[in-house]
């Protein structure tokens, strides 16, 4: 299968640590993660951020179990018993989807690799120059350490070399790979309002049901999309809209936001759930930014 190259601006959606508040059952929560992490894969989102929309150490649990899990679905499954360990909060990590991005092959033998093939590796060993790496084969490949520092324990991005009927392996740069590679798990340790004081994306769009129609306003979010790199797409939790968590913080969200939109004009149902939001606003910037290829 050919792969889309990564395309820009590079997507982080933040969600909030409450996004499961209303999902008392173990096994749906599991389901939920699973669509808003398929959600995040399928429009080659680079960076979840998970937010504290109320302050407290029972959110920080919550955020905790919700980058755990994410983790776990971005991670190879061929990776996933090295860098896990089994324990109750993954009981139900079998409800999770398969991402089937380029960065989960499936299954392979060592030598079926192919010379320019990049895998996702478990540092099982290291030596003096190299190391073996478990890149899902039923061999540990050798990988050459050059001016690359890799530890035993370590998950790490490797580009196969095939030469003089050898086969290994060298580390790589995520920037240089240029497909999707998956997403990274960010937990904000701080509220928006303040997260946004220290960290910079180069366009901020908060979606709202009292926003500006996305119909009225497309054409300049075209505009700005086709020349920023950074985009934060933020969303509000299943009991509070963005407006009432940035009040909380006595800032409004206009203080944040460089949009405030509404995705889903004339909804037909009373309340949208965030990872429906998340799947419909994510369409529409997918959209948004083909069309900037376009002009």
């Amino acid at each position: 299968m050919k792969y889309s190259p990564k395309i820009k601006p590079f997507i982080s959606i933040f969600i909030p640590a409450s996004i499961l508040d209303e999902v008392p059952d173990p096994k749906q929560k599991a389901i939920k993660i699973g669509m808003i992490g398929r959600a995040a894969a399928i429009f080659r989102v680079e960076e979840i951020v998970i937010y504290p929309d109320k302050i407290g150490k029972n959110y920080e649990e919550k955020s905790e179990y919700i980058e755990n899990m994410l983790r776990y679905l971005e991670t190879p499954q061929y990776l996933r018993k090295r860098l896990f360990k089994l324990s109750k909060e993954f009981r139900y990590v079998g409800l999770l989807p398969p991402l089937a991005t380029p960065h989960h092959p499936l299954k392979k033998k060592f030598d079926e690799l192919r010379n320019g093939e990049i895998r996702e590796g478990f540092v099982v060993k290291t030596l003096k120059g190299k190391a073996l790496v478990d890149v899902g084969t039923e061999k540990l490949l050798p990988v050459v350490l050059k001016n690359t520092k890799i530890s035993k324990g370590e998950r790490v991005t490797i580009k196969i070399i095939k030469k003089n009927k050898r086969t290994l392996g060298v580390p790589v740069s995520k920037n240089e790979i240029n497909i999707y590679w998956g997403f990274k798990i960010t937990t904000a340790k701080e509220p928006l309002g303040t997260f946004f004081k220290k960290f910079h994306y180069d366009l901020v769009i908060a979606t709202s049901r009292y926003g500006k129609l996305i119909t009225d306003i497309y054409e300049s979010i075209i505009s700005d999309l086709a020349r920023v790199d950074t985009v934060a797409l933020l969303f509000g939790s299943p009991r509070e809209g963005l407006h009432e968590i940035l009040k909380r913080e006595s800032k409004k969200l206009s203080d944040i936001a460089d949009y405030i939109v509404n995705m889903i004009p004339g909804q037909g149902v009373r309340t949208v759930r965030t990872e429906e939001a998340i799947y419909a606003s994510l369409t529409i910037i997918n959209f948004l930014q083909f069309l900037c290829f376009k002009k």
